[in-house]
């Protein structure tokens, strides 16, 4: 069990493990595997300003894990605690919710977390434990926190007014929403073990929305030169525990020091309580205070002891590595290969997997895409109106999310139209073979009418890397492993990727022995 519910015997010791910043730069660092990729957005984001969330999250796989603040686009406070916990932000929780719908794979979602540390915009108390009064109070927080779950986990109109008034909250008035069940959607309610300032007022358990309004508990813990709170992650553990919910660890890492020490008391910590599911670094980046770049023996213990750990994600989550089918399993021809523009081409079809197939993609090669539900039809026809060298490409999905990250089952025939065409796309890898650990040198051809806007390699191991823009014409990658490894570019044209939009797509496989 990987999907963790509320209660029951934990029947899992391996760890969901993840980080925030660039996830090939940490697996470089620690040679980890992150199936949770942590994303931090402002009030509003991603419905109101910025990118769309549905495209934040289809960024962040395998699993998305996110966290909403309340400073909004012009970073100043846009809203409170009790002003969302009284139906305020409720259009922004319908966005969130309809986008995590739309993604369809495992998300973690936290709403203020950390709410009992003063440095917090939305903190309860002051420095000095002061009050900041009841718009901030431990109540509202709890309120808040309710109302996220509730909205988050969607269903009709009526059944969400009923749980939020059945929990003492005002009701709902807006849409009926999707419902994303557990296996979709995990709320992480996420205090600071032992508060700042450390006072009876504010102590966590005071923020606790109650067992029906949360799904997991969460502590954030870094090792710092003073040392580190061993006593409070514990104890809130013990808190969570007692109220029937995994345990985790959203946020850990090193504050600008070098301590192998913190690092082995989180490696006894996870492996002493098989109840914890998940920990996520923070962050990887360069030039953070905790990026692991400067802490040699900190990295050396984290790879030895941390990164064994690491669970594969959950079915249904995005990313996973798949084997690349055979001939015998997936296939698309062509009829006819080649000829003048414009050019008509039938499409045969064939897919043969053990698993049923839930949606299929033809993308064409020249910015068009055919689309359906279920097993994908025996033929499709397609004009090429243009000279050129095009990669048809045949995808299927055996489950959501249908993102880019969760591409692994595809093959490809090429179509030449013209006398003398141009290649559009190509990956070649160099060596395609080899014993691991081996290392690759990808290179990449992308000659579209339009430059791209953005560019993803996926390389079938369940590691990716992006950026904006055309990719570079070489990218270096280490398979680790054995097997064999379908690695996939992506390239998004203008106007920027929707979710629906035009993408291109080639790719190479790599055989690691």
């Amino acid at each position: 069990m990987l999907v963790p519910g509320a209660g029951g015997a934990p029947a899992v010791a391996k760890l969901l493990l993840g980080n925030s910043g660039d996830l090939p730069r940490f697996y470089g660092q620690t040679g980890q595997r992150s199936t949770v990729h942590s994303i931090f957005v402002g009030w509003g984001q991603g419905a109101i300003y910025g990118t769309p969330f549905a495209q934040l999250l289809q960024r962040s796989g395998p699993i998305p894990m996110f966290h909403v603040g309340t400073k909004g686009r012009n970073g100043k406070q846009a809203i409170t605690p009790r002003k969302i916990a009284n139906g305020a932000g409720d259009a922004y929780f319908v966005a969130l919710n309809q986008a995590i719908s739309a993604y369809g794979g495992l998300v973690y979602a936290r709403l203020m977390a950390e709410m009992n540390h003063f440095e917090n915009a939305y903190a309860a108390f002051r420095r000095d434990g002061a009050s900041r009064g009841s718009q901030y109070s431990p109540d509202a927080h709890a309120k808040a926190f309710g109302r996220f779950h509730v909205i988050l986990h969607g269903g009709t109109r009526g059944a969400v007014d009923a749980k939020l008034k059945g929990a003492g909250l005002p009701g709902y008035g807006g849409p009926d929403l999707p419902v994303n069940p557990p296996s979709k959607l995990q709320t992480i309610w996420n205090p600071l073990g032992g508060g700042l300032p450390s006072t009876a007022a504010n102590a966590a358990e005071n923020y606790y929305p109650g067992d029906q309004l949360t799904d997991l508990v969460g502590n954030d813990i870094y090792g710092t030169a003073q040392g580190w709170s061993a006593a409070a992650n514990e104890a809130l553990y013990r808190f969570a525990r007692a109220h029937g919910k995994w345990f985790s660890l959203p946020e850990w890492g090193l504050e600008g020091v070098d301590e192998p020490d913190f690092i082995e008391y989180i490696c006894r910590f996870v492996k002493a309580n098989p109840a914890i599911f998940l920990a996520a670094y923070y962050e990887a980046a360069p030039g953070s205070l905790y990026d692991l770049t400067p802490k040699p023996k900190s990295k050396k213990r984290y790879r030895a002891c941390i990164a064994p750990l690491g669970a594969p994600p959950p079915p249904g989550a995005g990313g996973q590595s798949q084997t690349p089918p055979g001939p015998n399993q997936m296939r698309i021809v062509p009829n006819p290969m080649s000829g003048p523009a414009p050019l008509d081409v039938t499409f045969d079809l064939f897919v043969k997997l053990p698993q049923p197939v839930v949606r299929w993609q033809v993308a064409y090669g020249d910015g068009q895409v055919d689309q359906g539900e279920g097993a994908p039809p025996d033929t499709v026809d397609h004009t090429y109106d243009g000279d050129g060298v095009y990669q048809a490409t045949l995808l299927v999905y055996l489950a959501p999310p249908y993102t880019g990250t969760a591409i692994g089952l595809l093959t490809q025939a090429t179509v030449k139209v013209g006398d003398n065409p141009g290649v559009l796309m190509s990956l070649v890898a160099k060596p395609r073979s080899g014993r691991a650990p081996l290392k690759i040198v990808f290179t990449a051809t992308v000659n579209l009418d339009q430059p791209p806007v953005r560019w993803q390699l996926l390389y079938g191991d369940g590691l990716q890397t992006e950026g904006t823009g055309k990719p570079p014409r070489f990218l270096g990658h280490t398979y680790a492993r054995k097997g064999i490894f379908r690695a996939i570019l992506i390239v998004y044209p203008p106007p920027p990727f929707t979710g629906t939009a035009v993408r291109f797509l080639t790719y190479a496989d790599v055989r690691v022995t």
